[in-house]
C-alpha cells in the first residue's frame, strides 16, 4: 500500500502520525472487515523523508517493520547537514586565526 504525503501531513506532530499508523496496523492485523484482505502481511515497509514524528509514529505503531527513506530528501538532507557543519567549522577556524 502506498501513502501519498498529503494523507499524512495535517499539523506534522507524533500523536497525529501515530493515530493514522494505530489505524492502518489495526486494519491490517483484522480490526476492520474491510482490510483483511492486507491481514496476511506480516512485515511492513514505511518510506519516509526523514521527518522525525513520521519515522517515531511509524516505528511505533510498526515495531518490526523496515524503514526506507527516500534518495531524493536524503541527499538533500545530507547535503544540508553538510554545509552546516561546514559553516561552523570554517567560523571556528576563522576566529581561531584572527582571536575573534
Amino acid at each position: 500500500m502506498f501513502v501519498g504525503p498529503m494523507m499524512l501531513h495535517g499539523d506534522g506532530k507524533y500523536s497525529t502520525y501515530l493515530n493514522f499508523f494505530s489505524a492502518v496496523n489495526g486494519a491490517l492485523n483484522g480490526a476492520s472487515h474491510s482490510a483483511n484482505e492486507f491481514s496476511f502481511m506480516e512485515n511492513v515497509i514505511t518510506g519516509a523523508d526523514d521527518e522525525c514524528a513520521l519515522v517515531n509514529a511509524a516505528k511505533t505503531a510498526f515495531p518490526n517493520s523496515l524503514q526506507l527513506y527516500c534518495m531524493l530528501h536524503a541527499t538533500d538532507n545530507m547535503q544540508q547537514r553538510l554545509t552546516f557543519h561546514r559553516l561552523i567549522f570554517v567560523f571556528i577556524v576563522f576566529n581561531a586565526i584572527f582571536n575573534l
